[in-house]
């Protein structure tokens, strides 16, 4: 139920993010829910032109949190490096000193990275609110990280992360000789400074916030915010982002990333607390400003992040999540995962410390701080690659499995006839196979052709029908589910998965799942929807866990909007494959 919900207030909020955006309106797709990388392996340029390739090949995610860091060479002076990660103090930058990372960035050929950012963390802060020469130099600072991300053709924008590892920058200090509300009014025209820098250089940014208002949660369910925001440790930072959203540009886009996702377990906490985040009569809603609050729910986003540390940490450590009953942690990390990701609108971001996700392959190495150990989360928890990608893209995840399971040689066909070689006694219908078509509005015939290597299964004319055989299965057991169909004429092929109790009644159907055909042959095949006569196979690839409370997979070899008898459907090789655990 939550995850409906909240896909459907999602879907809305996102909606009227581009009615707002643009200047007529249009029609806009929802976001590809997306997985960021951050941890203590954190990539520099130079590191991701080195390796970008493998990063890619050996990770499930859609971008990673880089740093910006060079060494700048001053007359007379000691090399010294500037870096994102320790942005905000007085010193000035040079932009020619970060010429380099534009080419490091523009060397790389992203596939799979396509929405990456830049890491800006607001340390040492140094620099107080009230001093204007040093604000001038940090907002120059930040414009130029926004110059390289938007120079490098391959940087969604900047990741900020408001957390004081220096100063406590957004404590009010009452001997500052400031009042509380002063401090505010300044801290707000801060804010705006803080974003017009961004917009100078990339006003259509994603300002990927590791977490905005859901830091003070607890003071936006109070009627008197200020007294408890006034002794906060990020009691001014609804102030910031009130100046953040004055001065957004309507093309740029925030996140709110939500660090305390760390600590969120099952799917109705994040659905609840994605609600917090962005409803009009949300606690985080009340921190901003009236005439704010349009833009804030029009341009800002839900998001989460994770802790992989929680789940390999040891028990009795403070960060450490246990298992529920009948499951083990890894199950409970990927269940926390999916929930993460189906109650953001776009982005989870995946913090780990005690392991990488990457090794360089140069010998130089990496400046990473301080010293994770040399083991791959990959390798302490096997299968994770595979489970967030099932999490994030069911369909990459079943070609990757079924590819692991071919190569090898572990791959065993659940399915009866899967290749169709065998027909029931009269020769008509595939043998072990049963089918259905909708009685309304569907009147066509399903029937079985012999091939040289076996068989297919052939529907004609039906408008909404499919081929069907049950597996018997266990709870959490997954698998990756394919099958090839060839049209001729109209029709749209697809595989659908359902679940069943032991006496064949229908449950879990919130978990049925569809994969959508792709065309085999070409990238550039047409439509099957609008094809006349013309043949084209399709391919449908799929990841499923077994729910809880199903004892059986029901394969549906499904096809629709077929016209007339010379609209033509054959299924070839279909596949249920256990995957080992």
């Amino acid at each position: 139920m939550w995850r409906s919900v909240l896909t459907l207030f999602g879907s809305v909020c996102f909606l009227g993010c581009g009615l707002c955006w643009a200047e007529t309106p249009t029609v806009v797709e929802a976001p590809h829910k997306k997985l960021i990388e951050l941890g203590w392996d954190i990539p520099d340029t130079a590191f991701l032109r080195q390796n970008y390739e493998k990063m890619e090949q050996t990770t499930p995610f859609d971008g990673v949190i880089y740093e910006l860091a060079q060494v700048a060479k001053r007359d007379g002076q000691e090399p010294q490096k500037q870096s994102s990660q320790w942005l905000w103090d007085a010193t000035p930058w040079d932009r020619a000193t970060f010429q380099p990372a534009i080419d490091d960035l523009k060397s790389c050929a992203f596939k799979q990275f396509t929405d990456n950012f830049i890491r800006i963390n607001f340390s040492p802060a140094t620099v107080a609110w009230n001093d204007d020469a040093g604000w001038k130099t940090i907002t120059q600072k930040v414009a130029l990280c926004a110059w390289v991300a938007k120079a490098s053709g391959c940087t969604k924008g900047v990741a900020p992360d408001f957390e004081s590892y220096g100063s406590e920058l957004f404590r009010y200090h009452p001997d500052s000789g400031l009042s509380f509300q002063d401090t505010v009014a300044i801290a707000r025209q801060r804010g705006a400074e803080f974003v017009t820098a961004i917009a100078s250089e990339h006003p259509d940014a994603v300002v990927l916030c590791l977490w905005m208002n859901s830091i003070n949660a607890s003071a936006g369910r109070s009627d008197t915010p200020d007294a408890i925001l006034e002794s906060a440790g990020y009691g001014l930072l609804p102030a910031f982002i009130n100046g953040m959203l004055d001065a957004a540009p309507t093309t740029m886009r925030f996140v709110d990333g939500c660090e305390n996702g760390y600590y969120y377990d099952g799917e109705e906490a994040y659905a609840r607390s994605a609600l917090d985040m962005l409803l009009w009569t949300s606690p985080a809603m009340r921190l901003v400003a009236p005439e704010n609050r349009t833009k804030y729910r029009t341009q800002v986003q839900a998001g989460f992040g994770f802790y992989l540390d929680m789940y390999s940490n040891p028990k009795g450590n403070d960060y450490y999540r246990e298992a529920h009953e009948g499951e083990t942690r890894f199950d409970r990390m990927v269940a926390n995962l999916d929930a993460a990701l189906s109650a953001s609108d776009e982005y989870v971001w995946v913090y780990g410390e005690k392991y990488r996700w990457w090794m360089a392959e140069s010998s130089e190495k990496p400046e990473f701080s301080p010293e994770p150990e040399s083991v791959l989360w990959q390798a302490f928890f096997p299968g994770l690659s595979d489970a967030f990608w099932a999490i994030k893209d069911p369909r990459i995840a079943g070609k990757r499995a079924l590819q692991t399971l071919l190569e090898a040689g572990q791959a065993v066909n659940l399915l009866k006839n899967p290749d169709f070689s065998e027909s029931t006694s009269d020769g008509k219908e595939p043998l072990n196979w049963g089918n259905w078509q909708h009685e309304e509005v569907s009147h066509g015939t399903f029937g079985w052709e012999k091939r040289e290597n076996g068989g297919v299964a052939v529907t004609r004319n039906v408008e909404n029908g499919c081929f069907i055989q049950a597996v018997e299965v266990q709870p959490s057991e997954r698998y990756a589910v394919t099958t090839t169909a060839q049209i001729i004429g109209h029709g749209r092929p697809k595989l659908a998965v359902r679940w069943q109790k032991s006496d064949s009644t229908w449950c879990c159907e919130d978990r049925d799942v569809t994969f959508v055909s792709e065309p085999r042959d070409t990238a550039d095949a047409p439509n099957a929807l609008e094809a006349n006569a013309v043949e084209q196979k399709y391919m449908m690839t799929g990841y499923v866990k077994v729910p809880a409370g199903a004892e059986k997979m029901v394969l549906l070899l499904s096809i629709d909007h077929q016209r007339a008898e010379t609209d033509r459907c054959a299924f070839e090789n279909a596949a249920v494959y256990r995957i080992p655990r």
